[in-house]
């Protein structure tokens, strides 16, 4: 059986290929590149360089935690469009399973130790003899401490694996707990060993490239509102109790919390991997520009999810048949000028039908207030159901004024879709506009001294247009 491995949950990305337990090719890359740039060349070269394709592998593996949530995704989303390209099964392996195989031929005990901060460490405990490998504890979250008490009084050698080895190793020899870290070049994740252990799991573990999907011990501090917010004020605590995450549809009639709009961040593999390329400052114009409108079509797929069905008789090959259809509500995108301009293609390719209004605005670089100096609307605006789109919503005071101008106009039923957010543009547009909804690809951490979204992707415009 060919196996395919990627490994992404650390700095390092690995790529390899094996057949029956024995390695093929495999490639590695620690050089401060992003996964998003380096994962796919290195998938291509390792294909190339011993004369096959995605069609010719049989199981597509990968790392699906724990480790660094940003990679795992990246990793995750390209095994998922590999396997459903080739139509082959994915399985997704423990990122410390896989580095306790890197030292299986060494009876005794294993600990994978990865840094997962907070005082804590990643870590699973193993028991390796013969070369086979029986798992003592999950994976899991724990402190230092807890470890340390629990291999007080072993009697087997202990050899430790992870990017969390010299600091776990450090700790509990401080404990009087004696151990040793791996040699240097099997010390840390590799693909290789991530197909081994693939290749040891029973096939009922193997999955469908559609459910594929990362395993995380605690959640991703990119997604829950609650946590972004932490430190900020309590007032912007307050509006994580509004975090609805994509997968949830609210029951017909069921209002947002508080009576406040709520925050959708979406939360997906192929979303937080194209976000990733856009934050690249090497990313070009061109890429930029087909990114943005991807992702548009993606946030849209979310914030559509509340269109009303209906129901119409059709003919089938065989038969006559009642199925859904979306009732033929009015629906217009909106975009601020110019920035906005970039993510209504996405929107137009999911709901073609779908009429187009403009606002210009522009941001005094003083005061940070926006002013409009163009409004151009269907003539039926007041009976549409409104998508304002923009990439940025950094201090709020542009889409603010934004939907103020629509509701000046009779309008509703208004959302708001951007690509990124910062908590400030998002308490801003609660505060102002509780009735709002808002869609957003990933929330950042706030603002810097200029009112520039951080860590961000810079000015969208600029990026969209090319003009800087």
């Amino acid at each position: 059986m060919k196996i395919l491995a990627l490994e992404t949950s650390a700095r390092a990305v690995s790529v390899a290929v094996t057949e029956n337990g024995v390695a093929l090719a495999s490639a590695y890359q620690n050089n401060g590149l992003t996964h998003s740039r380096t994962l796919m060349p290195l998938v291509e070269n390792v294909l190339r360089g011993i004369g096959l394709t995605a069609r010719d592998i049989d199981l597509f593996a990968v790392s699906t935690g724990p480790g660094s949530f940003t990679g795992i995704r990246i990793g995750v989303a390209a095994a998922k469009g590999l396997a459903f390209g080739a139509e082959r099964p994915a399985v997704g392996v423990s990122t410390l399973a896989a580095l306790a195989r890197n030292i299986a031929f060494a009876d005794g005990l294993v600990v994978a130790a990865m840094d997962a901060r907070r005082a804590q460490i990643y870590e699973a405990t193993f028991r390796a003899q013969n070369g086979a490998l029986a798992r003592l504890t999950p994976d899991r979250a724990v402190s230092l401490e807890d470890l340390s008490r629990e291999l007080a009084g072993a009697t087997l050698p202990i050899r430790i694996v992870g990017d969390g080895a010299e600091l776990c190793a450090e700790f509990l020899k401080a404990c009087g707990v004696p151990c040793r870290i791996a040699p240097p070049h099997i010390v840390m994740q590799n693909a290789v060993s991530l197909a081994l252990e693939a290749e040891a799991m029973p096939e009922n573990a193997y999955l469908s490239a559609q459910d594929l999907r990362p395993l995380y011990l605690r959640p991703p501090q990119a997604v829950p509102l609650r946590e972004r917010l932490n430190g900020i004020s309590e007032k912007r605590k307050e509006s994580a109790e509004n975090v609805r995450t994509p997968c949830e549809r609210p029951e017909k009639g069921a209002l947002p919390m508080n009576g406040k709009g709520t925050l959708h961040v979406i939360d997906h593999p192929l979303v937080a991997h194209k976000m990733s390329i856009l934050r690249d400052k090497n990313t070009s114009v061109k890429d930029f520009r087909e990114l943005v409108s991807e992702i548009g079509v993606l946030i849209t797929y979310e914030a559509t999810r509340d269109l009303p069905l209906t129901t119409k008789t059709v003919e089938t090959p065989l038969c006559t048949a009642e199925v859904p259809t979306i009732k033929g509500k009015k629906f217009a995108v909106v975009p601020i000028l110019r920035a906005g301009l970039g993510l209504v293609d996405g929107v137009l390719r999911l709901v073609p039908s779908a009429r187009v209004g403009h606002i210009g605005m522009y941001r005094d670089e003083a005061t940070l207030e926006p002013h409009v100096y163009f409004c151009k609307m269907p003539k039926d605006i007041a009976e549409r159901d409104i998508m304002i789109v923009d990439p940025m919503l950094a201090t709020g005071g542009s889409a603010s004024a934004a939907i103020t101008e629509m509701k000046g106009r009779g309008c509703k039923n208004i959302k708001l879709m951007v690509l990124l957010a910062a908590p400030e543009g998002v308490e801003r547009i609660q505060k102002d506009h509780p009735d709002v909804d808002i869609y957003c690809g990933a929330l950042d951490k706030g603002l810097n001294e200029h009112g520039y979204i951080l860590p961000g992707l810079g000015d969208a415009g600029d990026r969209i247009f090319g003009t800087k």
